[in-house]
This record gives structure tokens, C-alpha cells and sequence, in this order.
């Protein structure tokens, strides 16, 4: 895609960066569809008619567990997610994502980052908790699914790492008041609707009503 690291360089030379930013070579680059359009093919001058709405995502005012659902691009909004609650340190409630996409190895977006603000496991000698400091990694769990993993391997959907931690995430949910964040194709969207509806008492009228209380919240297209 040579119009689209064009525009990378072009950005760079016009200080969008950092000077010191290590930017990954061109062929780790993810290009979406719509910022590939506006940097490459709209021309000067041309009007473009957009609308603009106000995301529902965002984090809770309480300290509650999170739960992040997100297949594809739908884990863009969770890279803020994650990233704010690196940087606070009034928030103890765990935290945990779900990302699905097609092949780990061809379509895992984000993933140093993704894997680098999962918490490590307890470390279990005074030497290994000195080696673990750092930056804070505000993710307690991270669960992946692949749909299209390869030979020799089983496809999964985000939908059934949900169900396979049900109980966990019913505690989270119903004894904590954590909220459900589902960002993502309206199959996938829908899927996890229709999971969590398994997993919780009251079934889709709970999932109903914590949609009107804010407490699942999902932005789902196509």
C-alpha cells in the first residue's frame, strides 16, 4: 500500500510524531478503510458530507470491573480503555478483554500492546516481583478467540470464550455492578447478546435492562 506509507511519511515530516517515535516498518502497518480514504484519495478542496455522533463508550465514573468485547477493528476503542486505566491509579477493579479475529498471526491488531498490559502472574519469589516492575498493566485477563486459526486447528468466536468464562463474568456482573463494553459487527454484537442472556439470571429481560442502565453497552455495525 505505497499512497498509504506515503502518508506516513508525509506526517512524520510535518511533526504529527515525535522526532524519537519508533515507528514500526511499512509492512506492520494496519491501514483502516476510512483514514486510508481521507489521507490518500481525498483531494484538496473536494467536499466531503459526514455526521458525526458521540460514542457510548466510555469508561464507567464508578470503580467496577470492565468487561471489553471487541472483534476486528471493533478493539480500537479499547486501546483508549485500556491506556486510561494504565494512567489511574484510583482504579482497582479488574478489567478484562475479549478480542476475536480471523488468524493470530495475519489479523491480531494491536497485539504487543494488547499482550503488554496484561497483568503478569503472581510472581512467586521476591526476585521475580523486582524483574515484573514497570509500568502498570491495567488488563487482569485477556481471552482470544480466532475464527479461521489454521490447519489443523479449531476456529472459536469471542462468543464462546464468553461462555466458557460464564461464571466468572456473572459474578462480575451481577455481585460487582461491572459493565459490558461490545464493540464490533452487529453478528458478533448480537452473538454476545445472546450469550450473556445464558449466563444471567432473568435472561434477555436482564440483558434489556442493563442496556437501559448503561451497564452493557454495544456499538455495532453492518
Amino acid at each position: 500500500m505505497p499512497e498509504a506509507h506515503d502518508t506516513v511519511q508525509k506526517l512524520c515530516k510535518n511533526g504529527c510524531f515525535p522526532k524519537d517515535a519508533a515507528l514500526p516498518d511499512s509492512r506492520d502497518r494496519f491501514f483502516g478503510m476510512c483514514s486510508h480514504w481521507l489521507t490518500s484519495r481525498l483531494k484538496v478542496g473536494e467536499t466531503v458530507l459526514a455526521k458525526h455522533r458521540p460514542s457510548p463508550l466510555h469508561l464507567p465514573e464508578k470503580d467496577v470491573p470492565i468487561i471489553m468485547v471487541g472483534a476486528g477493528a471493533g478493539v480500537a476503542p479499547f486501546r483508549g480503555f485500556w491506556e486510561e486505566l494504565r494512567i489511574n491509579k484510583q482504579v482497582s477493579a479488574p478489567a478484562a478483554l475479549f478480542f476475536g479475529c480471523r488468524h493470530p498471526e495475519q489479523d491480531w491488531l494491536f497485539k504487543q500492546e494488547m499482550t503488554a498490559a496484561v497483568q503478569l502472574a503472581a510472581p512467586s519469589s521476591v526476585a521475580l516481583a523486582r524483574m515484573q516492575r514497570g509500568p502498570k498493566r491495567p488488563l487482569q485477563h485477556l481471552y482470544t478467540a480466532f475464527s479461521r486459526p489454521g490447519e489443523g486447528r479449531q476456529g472459536k468466536y469471542v462468543q464462546d470464550e464468553i461462555r466458557a468464562q460464564g461464571q466468572s463474568l456473572k459474578i462480575w456482573i451481577e455481585k460487582c455492578h461491572g459493565v459490558v463494553f461490545i464493540c464490533g459487527s452487529s453478528t458478533m454484537g448480537n452473538g454476545v447478546l445472546e450469550v450473556l442472556a445464558e449466563i444471567l439470571d432473568g435472561g434477555r429481560e436482564t440483558v434489556e435492562a442493563l442496556r437501559k442502565e448503561n451497564r452493557i453497552v454495544a456499538e455495532m455495525w453492518g
